[in-house]
Protein backbone atom coordinates (compact mmCIF):
# COMPACT_ATOMS: atom_id res chain seq x y z
CA UNK A 1 0.00 0.00 0.00
CA UNK A 2 3.02 2.11 1.06
CA UNK A 3 4.71 2.03 -2.00
CA UNK A 4 1.35 2.51 -4.34
CA UNK A 5 1.06 5.70 -2.71
CA UNK A 6 4.56 7.02 -3.97
CA UNK A 7 4.11 5.69 -7.15
CA UNK A 8 0.17 7.68 -7.10
CA UNK A 9 1.81 10.44 -5.84
CA UNK A 10 5.21 10.43 -8.46
CA UNK A 11 2.62 9.60 -11.20
CA UNK A 12 0.87 12.91 -10.13
CA UNK A 13 3.84 14.77 -10.06
CA UNK A 14 5.21 13.77 -13.52
CA UNK A 15 1.52 14.48 -14.30
CA UNK A 16 1.43 18.29 -13.33
CA UNK A 17 4.71 18.70 -14.59
CA UNK A 18 4.02 17.86 -17.97
CA UNK A 19 0.77 19.79 -18.04
CA UNK A 20 2.89 22.63 -16.73
CA UNK A 21 5.38 22.35 -19.68
CA UNK A 22 2.72 22.55 -22.56
CA UNK A 23 1.22 25.56 -20.96
CA UNK A 24 4.98 27.09 -20.74
CA UNK A 25 5.39 26.22 -24.47
CA UNK A 26 2.08 27.69 -25.37
CA UNK A 27 2.79 30.72 -23.80
CA UNK A 28 5.73 31.34 -25.14
CA UNK A 29 4.68 30.35 -28.59
CA UNK A 30 1.96 33.33 -28.06
CA UNK A 31 4.58 35.89 -27.02
CA UNK A 32 6.82 34.32 -30.04
CA UNK A 33 3.73 35.73 -32.24
CA UNK A 34 3.01 38.64 -30.93
CA UNK A 35 6.45 39.88 -30.98
CA UNK A 36 6.45 39.09 -34.87
CA UNK A 37 3.06 41.02 -35.17
CA UNK A 38 4.69 43.82 -33.28
CA UNK A 39 7.42 43.68 -35.74
CA UNK A 40 5.41 43.18 -38.70
CA UNK A 41 3.51 46.45 -37.42
CA UNK A 42 6.50 48.84 -37.04
CA UNK A 43 8.15 47.33 -40.58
Amino acid sequence: MFFLEIWITRYRIIHLFQRLSITFQAILINLQCDIHACFLRLA
